[in-house]
Formats: C-alpha cells, structure tokens, sequence
C-alpha cells in the first residue's frame, strides 16, 4: 500500500510541476489570451495589441518607485502609460528592455512603466536596468505580486496601454521592439 501511495504523489508531483513550468513560460511565443481586469481581450489578426471590450479602468493596487514608495496607477492620471511586467529571469523580458528605454526618450506624451515582479532580486533592480542598457527607466517593484494578481497575468513579458483617463486599452503578451514603428503605430491606435 505505501509503494501505490508513493507511486500516487509521485505522478501528482510531476503534474504539478509541469503546470508550474506551463504558467511561467518565458513568453517568447504567442500565448493564450485570458481575460485582462474583468473584460475579455479581442485581437484582430495581425493586431500589435488586443484590446478590451469596453476599455475598464486600471486596478488600483499599489507598486513601489525606485525609492521604495509605495505608488498606484491612479497617481499617473492626466498622462499615458505603457505598463510592461517583467523579470531579471525572463530573457525576452530583459531583451526588450533598452527598447522600452528608448521609447520613453522618444516618447515624452507616453511615461513607461517597468514593473518587476521579482520576488527575489538579486541585488537593486536599478543596477540590473543599467547592466542591460536601461538605465533611463526608473526601478519600479512589485514584489507582493499585487498588480500582478489584479491584472490576472500567467505570462512574461506583458505590456499594456493605459489612457490618460486610467482605462486599459491595449494588452500584449510578448516582446516587442518598443521604439520601432510598428510598436508606436500599435500604441497609438490602442489609444484612438
């Protein structure tokens, strides 16, 4: 009876672990569309984002700036965001980093949001940015997770356009070239 036992918790490990590795794919490829803060997400082929049925407001859970202070997407209101999650582990995520750097250099009507979700960094986030040629972007945290839940996310990279009015009106869940003209093209029509 132990060894059935054993063989059981053996099988429901494996299973485990594979959903584990399944939901932190580094999303590099296309992954499935699930739903964004309570509204389901529609991509036209060969759209650059997906974007919401009926544009809903950003969540209000907070984040930490490059001081530790606690923020919130509401605190950004009057101006665009470009919100991108990411980790130090996720080599697509790290890879469009400078990209996001230069797209806020250009882009002065948009402010960009590099969120870590790290929940154990090894050492500041604002050294890792500068190792990777991102230094311009300021070393935003979640350490807790909390946007993260809120925007119910299972994979890296994922960015979103936020409006000037707090509304979520585009979502992709892959890397992008940032500055390159088809990203800008993408932003700026999530915002029509």
């Amino acid at each position: 009876m132990p060894v059935k036992i054993a063989a059981l918790a053996g099988v429901l490990l494996s299973l485990a672990a594979g959903l584990l590795i399944f939901t932190m794919r580094d999303g590099s490829e296309a992954s499935q569309q699930i739903e964004g803060p309570a509204s389901p997400q529609i991509a036209a082929p060969g759209a650059f984002f997906a974007t919401p049925e009926g544009a809903q407001a950003a969540p209000a859970e907070p984040f930490l700036n490059g001081n530790g202070a606690e923020v919130r997407l509401a605190d950004f209101a009057g101006k665009t965001v470009v919100l991108n999650f990411w980790a130090t582990w996720c080599t697509p995520c790290v890879k469009e980093l400078p990209s996001l750097a230069r797209l806020q250099a250009a882009r002065t009507d948009l402010t960009v949001i590099a969120l870590n979700v790290d929940t154990k960094a090894e050492g500041p986030i604002a050294d890792f940015l500068k190792e990777v040629g991102a230094s311009e972007l300021e070393a935003y945290t979640d350490p807790k997770k909390k946007l993260w839940r809120a925007f119910r996310l299972n994979s890296l990279p994922t960015t979103f356009v936020i409006s000037a009015d707090g509304r979520v009106v585009g979502r992709r869940e892959r890397d992008a070239e940032w500055d390159s003209p088809e990203a800008r093209a993408g932003i700026d029509a999530a915002l029509k």
